[in-house]
């Protein structure tokens, strides 16, 4: 099926795991929700670390809900969930003295 068809979108769905990415370019049907959509591409299954309840997905870097339909040409972004909360984690390392990122005296 090509995505020229009527009701047919070509979406690349991307997953970050640890220490690898996949990137996978599919056709999908008219209507395809994001979930069923990164589901079809099979990209989740060559991340066994991913919880697939905990994740999220974005379009582009925007912040999507599971059931959006895909448009033509969307670059569908599945979201881990964080590590650790960015501002519990500053507040930790300013209390030991210590930055995110380097220090003004190491530059």
């Amino acid at each position: 099926m090509e995505a020229a068809e009527a009701g047919a979108a070509t979406v690349t769905v991307i997953v970050a795991g640890e220490g690898r990415l996949t990137r996978r370019r599919i056709v999908v049907e008219a209507g395809t929700s994001v979930a069923e959509a990164v589901g079809r591409s099979g990209a989740l299954g060559e991340h066994p670390e991913l919880d697939p309840a905990a994740l999220g997905y974005a379009i582009y870097g925007r912040a999507v809900r599971p059931d959006q339909a895909v448009e033509e040409g969307d670059r569908i972004e599945v979201l881990r969930p964080l590590v650790h909360d960015p501002k519990t984690r500053r507040r930790a390392l300013a209390r030991e003295g210590r930055t995110l990122g380097r220090s003004a005296r190491s530059r």
